[in-house]
């Protein structure tokens, strides 16, 4: 197939066979399967495509963990605040594991073709230092991320406004007997220490990472259509095993977007001073357990 537009993607050099298409950049060469979208084949054949077209399929990897990480955090953060704010009425703690484990599932599915679906930041940065990832492209990754959980935070308000104003009685709270902004972000339990919390982050996202690279491993013949559903197992084992003392976060995009959305919202300050700044609790851990166990993985199984 012979190439008609060669300045299709602006100054991107790019090259097309029979079923692919390869774009070569300063920074890389990404070869896509024509199959994979109908503005390929556009592209491919010489038609020119809109200003919005070319800019979705230059970022197209950046807009899947957009798009990926805003449902994932939308069913998640949704089916807290149907357990919470009904008083336990319509769920329980299994069925906060269950929206979240099914909810990165779905978010896979989608995103996994396209971008590889990290859908986190912790994922993104242990990729990028074990696997080599490029790091301006692990950086697209996770402010794509950042964006997506907070537009997601946005929406689960939207939807849920009405019953968190009668739940809360006009007044925003951060901790208490009627904590709104728990249902957004992980703030320290009372009963355990710092310590406790930061260990409990590091070894939940610890087996995360573990489970991610065992079903991406080319070894284990995994299919590929598979990997969401282990990946999402994996996610509800850990829900139901170590969720219960942090809240099993393992997420930094999944908390500190969602929590600067409540800063904005009214919430205020308080969500990152709370608990002696307990915040960073959540968006470091995840992301020293995700480098520790990728790094056990390597040296044990690779």
């Amino acid at each position: 197939m012979t190439a008609k537009n060669p300045t299709a993607l602006q100054e991107e050099k790019w090259k097309t066979s029979d079923t692919t298409i390869t774009f070569e950049t300063n920074d890389e060469t990404i070869k896509c399967f024509l199959n994979e979208s109908p503005l390929l084949k556009r592209l491919a054949t010489g038609e020119s495509i809109p200003w919005l077209s070319k800019f979705r399929l230059q970022y197209r990897e950046y807009l899947a963990e957009y798009f990926g990480t805003l449902l994932l955090v939308s069913l998640g953060l949704s089916v807290i605040h149907q357990v919470t704010l009904n008083k336990g009425t319509t769920g329980t703690f299994l069925s906060v594991n269950l929206g979240w484990g099914f909810g990165l599932t779905l978010a896979l599915l989608i995103s996994g073709r396209i971008s590889g679906g990290h859908l986190n930041p912790a994922v993104t940065i242990a990729v990028a230092l074990i696997r080599g990832m490029r790091w301006s492209k692990a950086c697209g990754y996770i402010i794509a991320q950042l964006m997506g959980a907070f537009s997601g935070a946005a929406l689960v308000y939207l939807y849920f406004c009405p019953l968190i104003l009668a739940y809360e009685n006009g007044v925003r709270q951060v901790g208490g007997e009627r904590d709104t902004a728990g249902l957004y972000a992980s703030y320290q339990n009372p009963a355990i220490s710092t310590f406790s919390a930061f260990v409990g982050e590091f070894l939940a996202t610890g087996v995360l990472i573990i489970g991610i690279f065992t079903a991406t491993d080319k070894r284990n013949n995994i299919p590929s259509y598979c990997v969401p559903f282990i990946i999402g197992l994996t996610v509800i084992s850990i829900g139901i095993s170590l969720g219960s003392v942090t809240g099993g976060s393992v997420n930094p995009a999944r908390d500190l977007g969602p929590r600067i959305f409540t800063a904005i919202a009214g919430w205020g300050r308080p969500v990152f001073t709370a608990g002696n700044y307990y915040f960073w609790i959540p968006n470091v851990a995840p992301i020293l357990g995700a480098i520790f166990s990728g790094m056990l993985y390597e040296f044990f199984v690779c």
